[in-house]
C-alpha cells in the first residue's frame, strides 16, 4: 500500500498476491485520509516487479492505444518473476485487468471517449496441472515426519491433514485451538508488512493480519484425532522450550507453530527444512502448497462431498474447487453409472437383470 501525489491530487495505491484476494482492509486505510485516485494491482509479492505503481503519472491516458498496451502485454510477459524464469501468463492477464479497470474508470468521468485496452492483445492462459502427492509419497511422509517428531515435522502432517494456506498455518494461534469442542478457527495469517521504523533491520517485519485470502476463508474446522495428537505434541515441545528459555521465549505470539524461541518461522527456512525432509524420505521434490492440494485430493478418494471440501480449504466458491480439483473428479463418476445401473435394475424385474435386448442399438444404429 502506497500514498503519492500527482498534481496537487492524492493517489492510493493498493496490491494484493491474487484475484480472489479481499483490498476492503487497505482501502479502508487509504479512505482515512481521504484519496482522489485509488490504483489496484493484483500480482505475486514474489517479485518487485510492479508495472502499474511504475507506470502511474508516467505516461498521459490520452497517449494510450490498443497497439502500444498491446506491446506492454508482450514485454510484460518477458520480464523476470526473480526465479531464473518470465512471468507467468495469469500475471500479465491481472495486470491487464487492472489496466483495464484504470481505463473504464477514465471513460465514465469523461477523460477519454473509448477504452484502448478492449482490444488489446495479451498472452493466454494456459492451465497448470495440480502438483499432488501419489498416496503411496503421502503416507511416506506422514509416518517419516511424525517419527523425526519435531515442531516442523509436525507442521508438515499438519497440512497434509488439514490443507491451510502457509500463511494460515504460520499465523495461527493458541487461543483459536478448542480442545473441549475439538475445532479450529482459521481467521487470520501471517503476513509480511512494510516496517515503517528508519532504524529497522529490514524493509519488512512479520505479523499477524486478522483477515484471510477471502471473506470464505474464515472457518471452523472439526479436529480429527490425529490432528489433536499433533497439536497437543507441538504444546509438550513448546513447554519444554518455555522452560529452558523462560523469558526469552516469545509467549505473547502465542503461537501453535513456532521457532524454538516462540518467534514467527521464516517462509524460506521453512522451505528448505520441508526440501531436506522430502530428500530424507525419498520423494521428489514438492512446494509445501501441494500438500493442501494433496489434502483435498485425500478428501475426494474419500468420496467427501465437494462443498464440504470447498468448505474445509476455504475457497471462495466452489467453482474453484471444481476447477482446480477436475483431474480427480473423473474418477468418483463411476458411481454415478453404478447408481444407474441399480436404478434400471429396480425397474425391470427381478429375473430380468440387464436392460432388455430391443433397447439396446442395433449394429445400424451404431453407424457401421
Amino acid at each position: 500500500m502506497k500514498r503519492t501525489t500527482i498534481k496537487g491530487q492524492k493517489v492510493g495505491y493498493i496490491r494484493v498476491s491474487s484475484i480472489e484476494q479481499n483490498t476492503e482492509s487497505q482501502k479502508s486505510l487509504l479512505g482515512n485520509v481521504g484519496m482522489d485516485k485509488l490504483f489496484e494491482e493484483k500480482l505475486s509479492g514474489k517479485n518487485t516487479d510492479r508495472p502499474q505503481l511504475q507506470a502511474i503519472g508516467n505516461k498521459s491516458l490520452k497517449e494510450l492505444t490498443t497497439h502500444g498496451l498491446t506491446l506492454f502485454y508482450k514485454e510484460c510477459s518477458k520480464k523476470s518473476n526473480g526465479r531464473g524464469g518470465t512471468l507467468d501468463p495469469k500475471t500479465v492477464k491481472n495486470i491487464r485487468a487492472v489496466v483495464n479497470r484504470m481505463l473504464e474508470c477514465a471513460c465514465d468521468i469523461g477523460i477519454l471517449k473509448e477504452n484502448p485496452n478492449l482490444r488489446a492483445k495479451y498472452p493466454k492462459c494456459t492451465k497448470k496441472e495440480t502438483q499432488i502427492l501419489c498416496p503411496e509419497d503421502y503416507d511416506k511422509l506422514v509416518k517419516y515426519c511424525c517419527e523425526q517428531g519435531t515442531q516442523w515435522d509436525m507442521l508438515i502432517v499438519f497440512f497434509l491433514c488439514i490443507g491451510t494456506r502457509l500463511g494460515e498455518a504460520l499465523g495461527l494461534q493458541w487461543s483459536k485451538v478448542n480442545f473441549e469442542k475439538r475445532e479450529i478457527r482459521i481467521s487470520q495469517q501471517l503476513q509480511a508488512v512494510p516496517d515503517n521504523d528508519k532504524n529497522a533491520k529490514y524493509k519488512y517485519k512479520k505479523e499477524i493480519i486478522d483477515s484471510t485470502k477471502t471473506k470464505t476463508s474464515n472457518r471452523t474446522i472439526s479436529m480429527s484425532e490425529p490432528v489433536e495428537k499433533i497439536l497437543r505434541r507441538v504444546r509438550s515441545l513448546q513447554a519444554e522450550n518455555k522452560l529452558k528459555l523462560r523469558e526469552k521465549y516469545h509467549r505473547d505470539l502465542d503461537l501453535v507453530f513456532a521457532r524454538d524461541d516462540g518467534y514467527f518461522i521464516c517462509d524460506t527456512t521453512f522451505r528448505a527444512f520441508v526440501n531436506k525432509r522430502l530428500e530424507e524420505a525419498g520423494i521428489a521434490h514438492h512446494k509445501i502448497h501441494s500438500f493442501r492440494h494433496s489434502c483435498a485430493t485425500s478428501l475426494f478418494e474419500d468420496k467427501i462431498d465437494i462443498k464440504k471440501v470447498s468448505a474445509w480449504l476455504g475457497h471462495s466458491c466452489i467453482g474453484i474447487t471444481l476447477d482446480t480439483y477436475t483431474h480427480v473428479l473423473p474418477h468418483h463418476l463411476e458411481e454415478v453409472a453404478q447408481a444407474q445401473n441399480k436404478r434400471f435394475k429396480r425397474i425391470f424385474s427381478s429375473n430380468e437383470k440387464e436392460i432388455p435386448e430391443e433397447m439396446l442399438p442395433q449394429k445400424d444404429d451404431w453407424g457401421a
